[in-house]
C-alpha cells in the first residue's frame, strides 16, 4: 500500500490507496463535517503520558495507549484517565509501517480500571508524538471497533486522539485532539483527521493541590512547615471568600446594591449542598470522630505490643 498525506492548516489528511497507480490523476472529493466534540483533559492523563514516555523501551519512538472518559455536558468529553499498551512498530520494505499491539493486555487493564471506576468508557487512543502516519491510522482504526471496547454515544461517533508532544519537538508542551472520518474515494479510502477544540482542566481542588507543589518545587525548606503554610493559605482564602458574600448579602438586603438572581442561585446551591450543623453538633462531631481516632491508635499500639510478645514467648520455647 503507499500512502499519502495533504496538511491544510490544522486539517491532516491521511490517504491509504488500496491499488497501485496506473499513472498521475486528479481525484476531487468532499469533506464532510465532523459533529460538535470538545475535549477536556485532566492533568493526570498528560502527566501519565509523560511518565510513560519517559520510561519507554530504547526501541520505541514512543508509546500509545487508551483514554478512558465519559460524555457530559451535551457535547463535551472528559478525558479522565489512561494506561500505557504496550505495542510494536516496524517498517517492510516499502515506505509501510506495521503496528502490533498486545489486545490482551489491553482488555485485562481495561477490565481492572473498571471495577475502580464503572462509570468510564473508552474514548479513544493516546501518543506521545505529534506525528501522524499509516500507523496511526490503523491504531485509529481499531480504536473505533468493538475489539477496542469503544462504543458509539453520540456526539462521539469516532473515537478521540490525543497527541502529546513528549519529546517538545515545538519548543513547548503542545497537546492536541484529533478525530477522523471516513471520506470514500474510488480505489482509495482516506482517513481525515481533523482536530478539535481541546482545554486542560482542573477541577479547584486539584488547583490547590498543584499551587502546593509548585511551591514546595521553589522552596528550599525540608521541614513541615511548608504543609502548615498551604493549609493556612487555603483557610485565610476561605475566609476572605465568605467575607466577600456575607458583605454583598449584606449590601442587597440594605438596598445599596442591586441584586444578581445568578449570584443569589449560586449562594443557595452552595448553602444547600452540605448539611447544616449548629455550633453544640459540630463540636459533638469532632469530639465523636477525634475519641474513635484515639481508640483505633490505641488498638493498634495494643495489637503491635502483642505480636511482639507472642514472638518472644514463641523464641524462649523454641530454645
Amino acid at each position: 500500500a503507499e500512502y499519502m498525506g495533504i496538511p491544510t492548516g490544522d486539517l491532516r489528511i491521511i490517504a491509504m490507496q488500496s491499488a497501485k497507480k496506473a499513472g498521475p490523476s486528479v481525484k476531487t472529493f468532499e469533506v464532510p463535517q465532523l459533529a460538535s466534540v470538545t475535549c477536556r483533559v485532566h492533568p493526570v492523563v498528560v502527566m501519565a503520558i509523560l511518565d510513560a514516555h519517559i520510561r519507554r523501551p530504547d526501541s520505541n519512538d514512543r508509546v500509545i495507549g487508551t483514554l478512558l472518559g465519559s460524555v457530559t455536558e451535551g457535547n463535551i468529553v472528559d478525558i479522565t484517565d489512561c494506561y500505557t499498551v504496550m505495542h510494536y512498530e516496524r517498517k517492510d520494505s516499502g515506505s509501510a509501517k506495521k503496528v502490533q499491539l498486545q489486545r490482551d493486555y489491553h482488555d485485562q487493564m481495561l477490565q481492572m480500571k473498571r471495577k475502580v471506576s464503572p462509570k468510564e468508557q473508552v474514548v479513544g487512543w493516546f501518543s506521545s508524538s505529534m506525528h501522524l502516519d499509516d500507523g496511526s491510522a490503523a491504531l485509529h482504526h481499531f480504536y473505533g471497533t468493538k475489539d477496542a471496547h469503544f462504543h458509539v454515544q453520540p456526539p462521539l461517533m469516532q473515537p478521540v486522539h490525543l497527541c502529546v508532544d513528549a519529546a517538545l519537538n515545538t519548543g513547548s508542551l503542545t497537546v492536541k485532539a484529533f478525530q477522523t472520518t471516513q471520506i470514500p474515494v474510488v480505489t482509495e479510502s482516506l482517513a481525515q483527521f481533523h482536530e478539535v477544540p481541546l482545554e486542560i482542566y482542573a477541577p479547584q481542588a486539584d488547583k490547590a493541590g498543584l499551587q502546593l507543589l509548585m511551591k514546595a518545587k521553589a522552596s528550599q525548606e525540608e521541614d513541615g512547615n511548608l504543609l502548615a503554610d498551604g493549609f493556612e493559605t487555603g483557610v485565610v482564602g476561605l475566609l476572605e471568600l465568605l467575607q466577600k458574600a456575607t458583605t454583598y448579602v449584606e449590601e442587597v438586603e440594605s438596598g445599596k446594591r442591586k441584586g444578581n438572581p445568578e449570584i443569589g442561585r449560586f449562594l443557595m446551591k452552595a448553602l444547600s449542598s452540605e448539611t447544616y450543623f449548629d455550633l453544640e453538633a459540630f463540636d459533638a462531631v469532632c469530639q465523636n470522630q477525634l475519641q474513635d481516632t484515639l481508640m483505633v491508635v490505641y488498638l493498634s499500639h495494643l495489637t503491635r505490643l502483642q505480636i511482639a510478645l507472642a514472638e518472644k514467648i514463641n523464641a524462649s520455647v523454641q530454645l
